[in-house]
């Protein structure tokens, strides 16, 4: 099982069950070219679903901020809120399956 959204992807990891290696999407510029392109780039092996969690917080809050130096209280406020919002997505119940008739 593999879990994707739009700027990262989980797959299995090969050396236990229960441990993740975790993608993200980054930007690569072509040397020859000067061109950029996005893809999948692998930033951690063998971690727990917890730790590529707190990794994708991360991750997205330095993306909304390339370009800006935070202070550490306005750091911490952005990463509870994207571990909010990725917890919140875990705690989700499922929708209820229509109604076949069967």
């Amino acid at each position: 099982m593999t879990i994707q959204e739009d700027d990262f992807l989980l797959e299995p990891s090969r050396a236990a069950d229960l441990f993740w290696d975790l993608s993200i999407l980054v930007k690569v510029k072509n040397k020859e070219t000067k061109e950029e392109r996005e893809e999948m780039k692998n930033i951690a092996y063998g971690i727990t679903l917890e730790h590529a969690i707190r990794y994708i917080a991360n991750y997205r809050v330095q993306k909304n901020n390339r370009e800006k130096a935070l202070k550490m209280l306005d750091y911490l406020k952005q990463y509870s809120k994207e571990l909010d919002k990725l917890y919140a997505a875990c705690r989700t119940e499922p929708k209820e399956d229509l109604d076949t008739g069967d």
